[in-house]
């Protein structure tokens, strides 16, 4: 098991040289015919975590090293919605941001494979002789848990037979834990976002975790009080963080950037709607956001949602939050120049 693991240096420089220069995007191998040989690495990626980005780290360095090309296979929809229809399937990302964080990853290309029931029948033999024809397979990362086809039978023990017969080599990476306590894993970061615990789960992450969706009406309480709030309706996949007050900053395509924000998640007690909402006010901004879509960056856990006897002490708790939110931001800031 490694312990405290930290990105590289030379990882972290990639994802910067990558930014604006992402990776080709496909859905059928059969499009990199001819454009190999490749290192792959396979995983359903879901969060694009501080785990998941060793592997593709690694995957890299080791195709690099050999004149190799480098790709990421991950599929959609999400298994789960294939093996569990009627169970609703709660995500760090959805398709279009994990896609987009891969993407940027520094490998050379990603490919997004249609899970359909069929393709969940299919054998780990099939599998891997359908990806060594089509990317001249040389190398395949995997992580310790991870298994292929049909009943999960393409174990790291059976891809390493595999590749003996296909001519690759198979490397499985340990599982990773944060200074030797906190798992890395999806499951273990959506448990600590439901919980609101969202300054661990960033660090999980290596990046705050996000909320996506589009601004919407609501019911303008905040603008009458001196506080106007994005209501954001958000993709219904992705877990939403515990009732609170929240640290937050916010991304409006061609309006902010990474603009501080106070968000609230809660049932607004005062006003006793009882429906659950999730609402941003950014501060020191003006300006209408409706239909637009938004990034909704969650840093750190303020506050339970309280009830306040009256809307006057709402507002004096709101500036205390502002101001908490303010020193939150800049902090964060300041760790990212």
């Amino acid at each position: 098991m490694i312990d405290s693991p930290t990105l590289s240096g030379e990882g972290e420089r990639r994802r910067a040289m990558n930014e604006g220069q992402a990776a080709r995007v496909v859905d059928d191998l059969a499009e990199l015919i001819g454009t190999g040989p490749y290192a792959v690495t396979i995983g359903r990626f879901d969060g694009v975590h501080l785990g998941h980005q060793h592997l593709i780290d690694q995957t890299i360095a080791s195709a690099r090293r050999q004149g190799l090309r480098a790709l990421a296979i991950t599929f959609e929809p999400h298994p789960e919605q294939i093996f569990r229809p009627d169970t609703p399937t709660q995500r760090l990302t959805t398709p279009a941001m994990k896609t987009a964080l891969l993407a940027g990853s520094g490998v050379d290309a990603v490919a997004v494979l249609p899970f359909t029931p069929d393709f969940s029948r299919q054998t780990a033999e099939e599998f891997i002789a359908r990806l060594a024809a089509t990317t001249a397979l040389r190398e395949l990362w995997i992580g310790a848990d991870f298994a292929l086809g049909y009943r999960r039978g393409g174990t790291p023990e059976r891809l390493a037979e595999l590749g003996h017969e296909h001519g690759y080599t198979t490397h499985t990476m340990e599982r990773i834990r944060l200074h030797g306590t906190e798992m890395i894993s999806a499951t273990n970061i959506r448990r600590h976002v439901v919980a609101g615990h969202v300054g661990l789960a960033a660090k999980l992450l290596g990046r705050p975790y996000a909320l996506v969706g589009t601004v919407v009406h609501g019911a303008k309480r905040g603008r009458t009080i001196g506080y106007p709030t994005a209501n954001l309706d958000h993709a219904a996949e992705l877990v939403v963080p515990a009732l609170g007050i929240y640290a937050t900053v916010v991304d409006v395509p061609g309006v902010v950037t990474r603009h501080t924000a106070m968000t609230s998640i809660g049932v607004r007690p005062v006003f006793d709607n009882g429906e659950r909402q999730v609402e941003s006010h950014l501060l020191d901004w003006s300006g209408d956001l409706y239909d637009r879509p938004l990034t909704l960056h969650f840093l750190e856990w303020l506050r339970p949602e309280e009830h306040f006897p009256s809307v006057e002490a709402l507002v004096e708790q709101m500036a205390r939050d502002g101001q908490a939110t303010a020193e939150v931001v800049g902090k964060w800031s300041a760790g990212q120049r």
